[in-house]
């Protein structure tokens, strides 16, 4: 590593070139490659300074606690912000000049070191769902939903699934060059698996051959208003509540009319999630469960689809719903 001229030499060469001599008269008085000097005058005529520009070794400027601060805030408001990106708005927000400004390597070293960052895939959120009347109906549905017993919630989703759901999208190949496999065409053919979901696990699901939609909804619920769980108590009963999100034909104005209706003459309440919420249904989890499922028997799911289906969702007992529901925030 090469080493950098020392202070005073630095000041002498810039003081003898404001007195008139040439970058080789200076080069030969001092004992300095021609280059160095060239260098250093060159700064100060730009910048008018005589310090040098980089330190050797790493910088310590760069994990001065403000700019760590700094690009700690950056990284949690926007968490997909490169390190370019980080450098131009420690640079342009004042909180360092050009002589501090950290290298994108001290910045790398920073989000892993410092911040303990780690880089994975994002959660979304759509910027629609922090609109204020959005917000109003999240923490209505948050305030109804903290007054009501877990063990009696009910979730209810749909899922799209391809019998070549199990196709994988990753796989190694030769460094520079594309990866390809054979596979089956993605565009096979597509069932919809309707889902209800409570603590206690799957309570019933069926498997439709195309789209879903208000007349398929209601035909499920028809079916599960006449089933009972394994204790041969009704799997709705008085004072439960079923949850579903916003679908467009959820709130078909027949469908959703005769879905409360019915429902409420078995005593059950009917809740809408607030829109862009996903999260906060545990259906979600079993569908990606469910389709982990599939991704591991490849095979199986593209013979024999809908009982991979039938399987995958065998795999989803009560102990795994509880960690679901705490998943998704709810208190069992």
């Amino acid at each position: 590593m090469s080493k950098t001229t020392p202070q005073n030499v630095r000041d002498d060469i810039v003081h003898q070139w404001l007195s008139g001599r040439t970058f080789s008269g200076i080069s030969t008085n001092l004992g300095l490659p021609k280059s160095t000097v060239a260098d250093i005058i060159n700064r100060y005529r730009r910048t008018g300074l005589t310090c040098p520009a980089r330190i050797p070794g790493r910088r310590r400027t760069a994990c001065h606690p403000r700019v760590v601060e700094y690009v700690e805030f950056l990284k949690t408001t926007t968490p997909s912000m490169t390190a370019s990106e980080v450098r131009n708005r420690l640079l342009t927000d004042g909180i360092c000049d050009h002589d501090s400004l950290p290298s994108l390597r001290s910045v790398y070293h920073i989000f892993k070191r410092d911040l303990n960052f780690t880089y994975k895939k994002l959660s979304k959120i759509p910027a629609e769902s922090l609109t204020a009347r959005n917000m109003e109906r999240y923490y209505e549905y948050i305030d109804i939903i903290s007054t009501l017993d877990a063990t009696t919630l009910h979730f209810f989703d749909e899922a799209g699934v391809k019998r070549t759901t199990g196709n994988r999208d990753y796989g190694h190949g030769v460094r520079g060059q594309r990866a390809c496999e054979v596979q089956r065409y993605a565009s096979d053919v597509n069932f919809t698996v309707n889902l209800l979901h409570s603590i206690h696990g799957v309570d019933h699901f069926n498997i439709l051959d195309g789209p879903s939609n208000g007349f398929e909804m209601l035909h499920f619920f028809n079916e599960v208003l006449n089933m009972t769980n394994e204790f041969g108590l009704p799997i709705l009963m008085n004072g439960d509540t079923v949850v579903m999100d916003n679908c467009g034909f959820h709130h078909n104005r027949l469908a959703e009319n005769w879905l409360r209706r019915v429902l409420a003459e078995r005593g059950v309440n009917l809740l809408f999630q607030p829109p862009y919420s996903p999260e906060l249904n545990p259906c979600e989890m079993c569908f990606r469960r469910m389709k982990g499922f599939l991704r591991e028997n490849n095979e199986f799911t593209e013979r024999f689809t809908e009982l991979a289906i039938i399987e995958a969702m065998g795999e989803i007992d009560g102990n795994i719903s509880i960690n679901f529901f705490r998943h998704c925030g709810y208190v069992v």
